[in-house]
């Protein structure tokens, strides 16, 4: 699955994933919960089920570095 956003992914997607035998393009932004829908529904469509999913989406906060300890969580 090849998840995009932006004008540049959108132009480069659907061809990239027309050069990949068992690609499939969804255009979306992953913070949109109804573009995590479409991956599922593509999946679905495309290969009948979805036997895993990675998130590996990342939300960067710059934090001074005093303030780094705040963040830290003890387990």
């Amino acid at each position: 699955m090849l998840p995009a956003a932006g004008a540049a992914a959108r132009g480069r997607g659907p061809a990239r994933a027309a050069g990949l035998p068992e690609a499939c393009y969804v255009q979306g932004h992953i913070a949109h919960p109804a573009t995590a829908v479409a991956l599922v529904d593509a999946a679905a469509t495309r290969w009948g089920r979805l036997d895993g999913l990675v998130d590996n989406a990342v939300v960067t906060v710059d934090v001074p570095m005093p303030d780094v300890g705040a963040l830290t969580v003890d387990r």
